[in-house]
């Protein structure tokens, strides 16, 4: 009586793990489809990720090259610091300045700046402030 009990769990345990397997692997499918691919990931993102994950310095430099031409060479601050501070590219640093003396001679002369110079900006003067 022992041993039909012993293999009637036996069996409901087979089947619940055959049950899980099963379930776990189309969750897993469904999240692979439902990422991007490589392909649906512009150049200028994975540039982004490379620069971000790896501290590669050529996709920084082609990141930087990018934005230039799109006419907001300021944009590259962000990934300047990060470069600068995480990867230490010393050439960063130097771009983090140049980014910072744009913006000063934007808001000396009275320009437009966008929202999300304003809040780098922000970020720079409450860090800044802090340390004094």
């Amino acid at each position: 009586m022992k041993y039909i009990v012993r293999i009637i769990i036996a069996i409901l345990c087979f089947a619940m793990g055959l049950f899980a397997c099963i379930i776990y692997k189309n969750k897993l499918y469904n999240h692979h489809s439902n990422s991007p691919t490589i392909a649906e990931i512009s150049d200028k993102d994975s540039l982004k990720i490379k620069v971000l994950q790896a501290g590669d310095t050529i996709a920084y430099n082609k990141l930087k090259e990018v934005m230039q031409k799109e006419g907001f060479p300021h944009r590259i601050w962000f990934y300047s610091i990060v470069m600068a501070k995480q990867f230490h590219y010393s050439p960063a640093s130097y771009d983090v300045y140049k980014c910072i003396k744009y913006v000063h001679n934007q808001q000396v002369e009275k320009r437009v700046v966008d929202s999300e110079t304003k809040k780098m900006i922000s970020l720079f003067i409450s860090e800044d402030s802090l340390r004094k």
